[in-house]
């Protein structure tokens, strides 16, 4: 009995070690493959951690970028209007009349666009094509113009400026976060096709009838589920950015406001 408990032990361990090597190396390096090849947007509810997955790829792939908010010190903020090819819109494609421009970006450096609901909203989409025409059109071509791609975040994917959401490569919903000692834990679910994503489809299950695996039958694309392991010690954004936006200063810390509770109690 006491042989069996003990294999019992030495493989839960084993099961344990090997689920955080996944979760914490191999899940992040595959998410991390995916914002190297492809323009990828993050969705999910408030608190669901959009912000925290950029945060962890960042720091995973190590490299220059750029964003609207300040993710890690190496971190280049511009605004979301430097991606532009102004003055030339779809028409000057179409008529091969493109104007030369100057150059004003950097090669290989991604740009990290967060809370893109409040900067690209799909209820302005007759505003936004009106001042921004140009935009879709560097989102489309970021490959070819500067080697990069262009990365959002935003609580729910319909809200996004359709010209962006339907011309992303990669969708990547958050739907859960959960702290832990030193971690955070990170539920996500990547999509290939954009049809998948908005519906929230769950991934296509392999059945067993008889002795025979089948797979659901599917046009659609790729859907994967991970968990992500994610250190805290990586994360060195302001997670209440906008109230600095907003007011001037910066958000009260956690201890403050658990003083003040107190005082009211």
């Amino acid at each position: 009995m006491s042989k069996i408990i003990s294999f019992l032990i030495i493989a839960a361990v084993v099961i344990l070690v090997i689920a955080f090597i996944v979760m914490r190396y191999w899940n992040i390096a595959r998410i991390a493959d995916l914002f190297e090849l492809n323009n990828v947007i993050v969705y999910g509810k408030k608190g669901k951690g959009k912000d925290v997955l950029f945060a962890a790829v960042i720091h995973k792939r190590k490299k220059p970028h750029f964003s609207n908010i300040k993710y890690e010190e190496s971190t280049d903020v511009k605004s979301i209007n430097y991606l532009s090819v102004a003055p030339n819109i779809y028409e000057n494609f179409i008529n091969g009349n493109v104007v030369v421009i100057p150059k004003n970006i950097e090669e290989k450096k991604d740009y990290y666009l967060s809370d893109g609901g409040i900067y690209l909203p799909s209820q302005y989409d007759n505003l936004l094509s009106k001042n921004y025409p140009s935009l879709p059109i560097f989102y489309a071509l970021s490959r070819h113009l500067g080697n990069m791609n262009v990365h959002v975040n935003v609580q729910n994917l319909n809200r996004l400026w359709i010209k962006l959401r339907e011309q992303a490569d990669t969708y990547i919903r958050l739907s859960g976060a959960i702290k832990l000692p030193g971690y955070i834990l990170l539920k996500t679910t990547t999509y290939e096709n954009y049809d998948d994503a908005v519906k929230n489809l769950k991934p296509v299950k392999k059945l067993l009838k008889g002795e025979v695996v089948r797979t659901e039958e599917s046009s659609r694309g790729e859907i994967k589920n991970r968990l992500l392991l994610v250190p805290k010690r990586w994360l060195k954004y302001d997670s209440r950015y906008f109230h600095r936006v907003v007011y001037g200063v910066p958000a009260p810390s956690g201890k403050l406001r658990r003083k003040k509770s107190k005082k009211g109690d």
